[in-house]
């Protein structure tokens, strides 16, 4: 049997593409879809982050009651030092009780404020990758369900291989020289594989939104936590 000739069919196959590509196609919904990292990280955090959700609700029902208790007596023990202030003293006595009152009260402030922004909701960069994860596992879905299925299984340079070996291997013993001939074989496979990353375009519209979406969430959510390492590290001062 002939081989078939894959430093024509590389040519070609690179030529074809880097004039015919379409990014609105099902070739580029694949490439994203068959990234296997994102779709399992995609999925597990569809799993743990509404029960994340519900335990968190709950955390904040048991922290506002004893929240509001603590409000209290923080407010309580502010006004006694602000009587304590305004009280009669002399002398060296009256400066070294203002100057530690004063500071007592600002603690008190500062404690106020770290309790009160804990009674929070839901941290968003959690929220915002659930809704990232939702678009990418939707998309997911609708290229599992629309696209053709040879797409889902072959790449464009295997698919015009297989198709090579099936149909023209004869062709190629008889005649392995005619350059001609295979290159214009290899062009129509490549149409024809061109035309079913086309089909359903609009459920590859979809899906290309749905991913895009997903990933520009997730852009968001890591821009906004480099931003937060960066101010806990002292880096950058807000």
């Amino acid at each position: 049997m002939g081989k078939i000739p894959f430093g024509i069919l590389n040519g070609v196959l690179k030529g074809a593409g880097n004039s015919r590509e379409n990014f609105l196609s099902w070739t580029s919904v694949r490439t994203l879809a068959e990234a296997q990292l994102l779709s399992k990280a995609s999925y597990l955090t569809l799993a743990i982050v509404p029960i994340l959700a519900t335990l968190w609700e709950e955390f904040r029902h048991i922290f506002v009651f004893h929240w509001k208790k603590i409000d209290q007596d923080l407010s309580a023990v502010s006004s006694l030092v602000l009587q304590s202030q305004n009280a009669p003293l002399q002398g060296d006595t009256e400066a070294c009780a203002s100057g530690a009152l004063g500071e007592l009260s600002q603690q008190i402030q500062v404690v106020q404020s770290s309790f009160g922004a804990m009674n929070s909701e839901f941290p968003l960069t959690l929220a915002l990758g659930f809704f990232a994860s939702l678009s990418i596992v939707c998309g997911q879905l609708i290229y599992q369900t629309f696209a053709p299925q040879v797409l889902k299984i072959y790449s464009k340079s295997d698919f015009v291989m297989g198709k090579l070996a099936q149909e023209k291997e004869a062709s190629f013993a008889a005649n392995p020289s005619n350059r001609q001939e295979v290159e214009s074989l290899i062009e129509e496979f490549i149409d024809e594989y061109d035309q079913l990353s086309r089909k359903n375009g609009m459920a590859c519209l979809y899906a290309i939104i749905l991913y895009s979406v997903g990933l520009a969430i997730i852009i968001v959510i890591i821009i906004i936590q480099s931003i937060s390492v960066a101010s806990a590290s002292g880096f950058l001062l807000l």
